[in-house]
């Protein structure tokens, strides 16, 4: 799986807001495990529509951030990309306790 994350490249934590996020930090996932990670700048694209195509562009199945526009989401759900939305912390942190199911979703 490969999972991007809004990112925020100085605190290294989740960014608040994917419409305006810079970066993604893109994890490669397989069977449980973190495989790799590469820090992605978005150049400069931000919105709902530009942030989608760009996680199509980087193959990404799945995206995790804070919050997230009802525009965005429509955004990502039309291109087959799940999100979870309402993460904060410590990007990495949050990842592990996600591949190893601390977060529960309905």
């Amino acid at each position: 799986m490969k999972l991007a994350v809004s990112f925020d490249m100085d605190s290294e934590m989740i960014a608040p807001d994917f419409d305006v996020t810079l970066f993604f930090k893109m994890y490669d996932i397989d069977e449980g495990e973190i495989i790799c990670s590469e820090i992605m700048s978005t150049m400069g694209k931000v919105g709902a529509e530009d942030l989608s195509q760009m996680l199509i562009l980087l193959k990404a199945d799945a995206l995790l951030c804070g919050e997230i526009s009802q525009e965005a989401e429509t955004a990502l759900d039309d291109e087959g990309i799940s999100f979870y939305s309402g993460f904060e912390g410590n990007a990495d942190d949050v990842v592990e306790g996600f591949i190893n199911g601390v977060y529960h979703f309905e």
